[in-house]
């Protein structure tokens, strides 16, 4: 396959809109996985591999991307934020709560924050993990 970046853009763009959407997650990780290759340290191709893999529930996956797209991009909230629910679904409550909390700092009223607070407040008050 080639590697024109415009259509590993176009192919990341096609592959979050699958994954937002639940639908079609296979041919989705086809697509972002390609973008992957294309550009490796692009954050936006780096947070829809692990929205794709957050959404097939495979937490181990996505924390390491989302972890990626966070330092390569330290100030967006919204890779905070999906780092956070990723940690969560790998039952890690605390490092799952200091990245929640990280987007809300970044970015108080970002477009998931109310997630986020939603997210904050699902994990309880405890601080383990």
């Amino acid at each position: 396959m080639p590697r024109d970046p415009r259509a590993a853009v176009a192919g990341n763009n096609l592959a979050y809109m699958l994954a937002d959407r639940g639908d079609n997650l296979e041919y989705a990780l086809v697509l972002a996985q390609h973008a992957s290759e294309t550009v490796p340290d692009d954050p936006v191709v780096t947070d829809t591999l692990g929205w794709i893999y957050y959404k097939k529930n495979q937490p181990a996956d996505a924390v390491a991307a989302f972890t990626k797209a966070a330092r390569l991009a330290p100030s967006k909230a919204l890779y905070q934020f999906h780092l956070g629910l990723a940690l969560a679904q790998s039952k890690e409550t605390g490092k799952a709560r200091a990245a929640l909390e990280q987007a809300l700092r970044l970015e108080p009223s970002f477009e998931n924050a109310a997630e986020a607070r939603q997210a904050l407040a699902s994990l309880g008050g405890d601080r383990e993990n």
